[in-house]
């Protein structure tokens, strides 16, 4: 023994399970099976002592080692017992339970796994290397993924396991077992044969990459994690061009599609698969098209001149063969090239996993209801992060506070009545971002555009000043036939027309009409400017209830800024759930400088 990863086999009670193939042969091409079929691939377990078969294409190095001289003459011994025994057992063509490729409603080895794909896919991209977020599932990797798992049908998940296993190791290891790999010499290195084992693993698995992207398994990213720990210098057809495909990662710019046909169409990028995979992709990345409506009622953007219904037009494929024509690229590389796509700069797997990264999700409420979300189809900043949360969880960005009081306020609008409430819940919030607390809303409550204004049993309106996130929610609204008050402009104290083309600024007072009734939560996230939006609401304070304020904020000055504003006009406050008195100003802005943001919460004198 050398103190290598040693990998074993589970200790799992199932004694039997059939790979796909038709042939004879004892040993499968992946040393778990992919599904229950007619000839044995993999282990029996006897008395405890396990038998594992693995292709006759790879090396059974880690294995071998686990074994003493005696214990492999045993062996040997019970493999040849099992292959007559598979021969009577044999199980016929899908006689077994089958899953689905995303593991969706599957539990192994007390796991989960849908919470680990959801948790992944959470943090793809430049959070899969943070043990910090990911704590329990790099905890889970080192027990796991230390073992062979025949009997775990989730295959997307055991492999993303075992890559994460590659985030715990060191660069500098990382990069040496893998220089010994490609010598010829990886069991002389710590982690060699497992690296060579999983990535082997990887490019013999029997789903297409558009499937494994359709599965919501972010092993792309996952790769691409690795791969920025074993990148080095070199590579070909670097430079300017070079430099945009990297760029794009950090400014969201896409690549333009001239920018990627130029280079497929450079004789002297010829030779660089990476580069020209790469330029596919992104022309794939290009291609996604999310119509207007999620159901896809907006048609082929081909038969927009044709008098064909929509209903009837065909799916575009576009992006689907590109990544397609970039996946035969790939894997007709050779072995050895294939690892050059771990270690040089080109893009190849961030690219494949944006591909994947939905613009629109279906989105629970939580309490049994479903609306469509249009998010950004990227992880880049925090408009990439909060759009993976909601691609992960598949619910909305929405504080669970906000969530309660407008569940509290409609129950007691009802209660005025005895059956349905007596007003429409009424919602403003300033700075709704992807619009996630305001789409919740109209997806509990009710609030059809194509119902009357009388039975809406929700208004809200919404002041956003970012153009692309304002498209992302008008989308939303659209595609639920919602009716929300959407404003495009800035909130501050004054109005302030800034000319064509500017966005304007506007003060609530001049935007909300007097004759509009209490307000029973205004919501405020727009980190900045907090205070100059209540100095802008004063009229509404003055002249109506406003029952419910939410603010959060990571300015000291704002946060107590606002705090002051409402306990001017007798609300009770809390701040992450701690009583806040005018006395209070100093401990606020410590509490903001030593944890950040803070929720203020206020209730009004009167609310019920």
């Amino acid at each position: 023994m050398n103190g290598n990863l040693q990998l074993k086999p589970s200790t799992s009670s199932s004694s039997t399970y059939f790979s796909s193939s038709s042939s004879s042969s004892l040993f499968c091409s992946y040393p778990f099976s992919l599904s229950f079929t007619s000839s044995l691939s993999s282990a029996l377990v006897h008395g405890g002592f396990p038998m594992l078969a693995l292709s006759q294409r790879r090396r059974r190095r880690p294995l071998r080692r686990a074994l003493s001289a005696t214990s492999t003459t045993l062996f040997l011994v019970l493999l040849a017992m099992a292959t007559a025994v598979a021969t009577a057992v044999a199980a016929p063509a899908g006689g077994a339970e089958e899953i689905s490729l995303s593991c969706q409603g599957y539990r192994y080895g007390g796991i989960d796994w849908d919470e680990v794909r959801d948790t992944l896919e959470v943090f793809g991209d430049k959070y899969l290397d943070r043990p910090q977020l990911l704590s329990k599932e790099f905890q889970l990797a080192s027990t796991y993924a230390l073992e062979y798992h025949p009997e775990n049908k989730c295959k997307l998940g055991d492999l993303a396991l075992r890559l994460m296993l590659w985030l715990q190791a060191r660069a500098e290891e990382l990069s040496t077992s893998m220089d010994a790999v490609l010598q010829g010499r990886g069991e002389a290195t710590n982690m060699g044969p497992f690296l060579e084992e999983t990535y082997g693993w990887f490019w013999e698995l029997p789903w297409s990459f558009s499937s494994i992207l359709k599965s919501k398994w972010p092993i792309f990213s996952l790769l691409d994690a690795a791969s920025s720990l074993l990148q080095r210098p070199g590579g070909c057809f670097q430079g300017e061009v070079l430099e945009k495909f990297l760029d794009t990662f950090w400014s969201g710019i896409y690549i333009p599609s001239h920018v990627s046909i130029d280079l497929l169409l450079n004789e002297s990028a010829a030779s660089c698969i990476e580069a020209r995979a790469s330029a596919l992709l992104s022309l794939a990345d290009n291609q996604r098209y999310s119509p207007l409506s999620p159901t896809g009622v907006q048609g082929n953007r081909y038969y927009r001149s044709t008098a064909m219904p929509k209903v009837e037009q065909p799916s575009e494929e576009d992006s689907d063969r590109l990544v397609a024509r970039a996946e035969q690229m790939l894997r007709s590389s050779s072995k050895e090239k294939k690892w050059d796509f771990l270690t040089r700069p080109w893009p190849v797997w961030r690219l494949l996993d944006r591909v994947g990264n939905a613009e629109v999700v279906n989105v629970t409420t939580g309490r049994g209801q479903f609306f469509w979300m249009y998010v950004f189809p990227h992880r880049v900043r925090s408009d990439g992060i909060i759009s993976n949360r909601i691609r992960g969880r598949r619910e909305g960005y929405c504080l669970q506070q906000f969530q309660d009081e407008a569940v509290r306020r409609f129950e007691a609008l009802q209660k005025q009545t005895g059956h349905g409430p007596a007003r429409p819940l009424r919602l403003i919030e300033a700075g709704p971002h992807l619009g996630d607390c305001l789409l919740w809303a109209a997806a509990v409550f009710g609030a059809d555009s194509r119902k009357s204004k009388e039975q809406l049993k929700v208004r809200s309106t919404a002041i956003e000043p970012v153009d692309q996130v304002v498209d992302r929610f008008r989308r939303s609204i659209l595609a639920n036939n919602f009716d929300i008050d959407l404003r495009h402009a800035w909130l501050g104290e004054k109005s302030r027309d800034l000319g064509p083309d500017k966005t304007p600024w506007v003060a609530l007072d001049d935007i909300i009409p007097r004759d509009d009734g209490d307000v029973d939560i205004f919501k405020i996230h727009t980190n900045g400017g907090e205070r100059a939006i209540l100095d802008g609401a004063k009229t509404l304070f003055s002249t109506r209830k406003v029952h419910v304020v939410l603010v959060h904020s990571a300015e000291d000055h704002q946060l107590w800024g606002s705090a002051a504003f409402l306990l001017d006009r007798g609300y009770t406050l809390t701040i992450n759930g701690k009583p806040i008195a005018k006395k209070d100003e100093a401990l606020v802005k410590k509490w903001v400088k030593e944890k950040g943001g803070l929720q203020l919460h206020a209730l009004h004198p009167d609310a019920q």
